[in-house]
């Protein structure tokens, strides 16, 4: 007796990583998106500009005093971690052949990541000064975003605009 070999992939693991993706976004994202809504409100911007993926780094990075230059290199990180995604399927994948290049894109991944951390280390550090709290809860904005911007979100705490002034001299 034989038996038949299928030769597809395995499509119940494909779909638990799906399943997984998706509850770690809206573990993930989705509370930092409510929360960041309502510190939008708070600095008098529309809180529906809170939901754009993009814009709404623009704006956050902007309330703190960062320069589109911070957002440009927050979001390039961000592609250097989709970049580095898709190679690695692709590099465990059986269709396809191993990069030349591999290393000078892991060097690449590397440093924007360095990059990543410095700048999300800048950003909490400004936005929990911004609203009057310490370096601890900055640590809570860099370490647990989800829970932190739904803390300062609800808070009763207020945006300083004297601190927006300081840091665009």
């Amino acid at each position: 007796m034989t038996t038949a070999v299928s030769s597809t992939p395995n499509t119940l693991s494909i779909e638990a990583i799906g399943i997984i993706i998706l509850i770690t976004f809206l573990l993930t994202y989705v509370p930092i998106v409510i929360g960041a809504s309502e510190v939008f409100k708070k600095c008098d911007i529309p809180s529906w500009k809170a939901y754009i993926p993009i814009y709404n780094f623009y704006l956050m990075f902007k309330l703190v005093g960062l320069g589109v230059w911070f957002v440009m290199a927050f979001c390039a990180s961000i592609m250097c971690k989709l970049a580095d995604l898709i190679g690695y399927y692709k590099h465990y994948s059986p269709f396809c052949d191993c990069s030349p290049v591999i290393g000078p894109i892991i060097l690449l991944i590397v440093i924007q990541s360095i990059i990543n951390v410095v700048i999300c280390i800048i950003f909490s550090l400004r936005i929990s000064k911004a609203f009057h709290y310490n370096k601890l809860f900055a640590l809570g904005i860099f370490f647990l975003p989800n829970i932190f911007w739904l803390i300062l979100g609800f808070s009763n705490s207020r945006f300083n605009k004297r601190y927006l002034k300081k840091w665009r001299r």
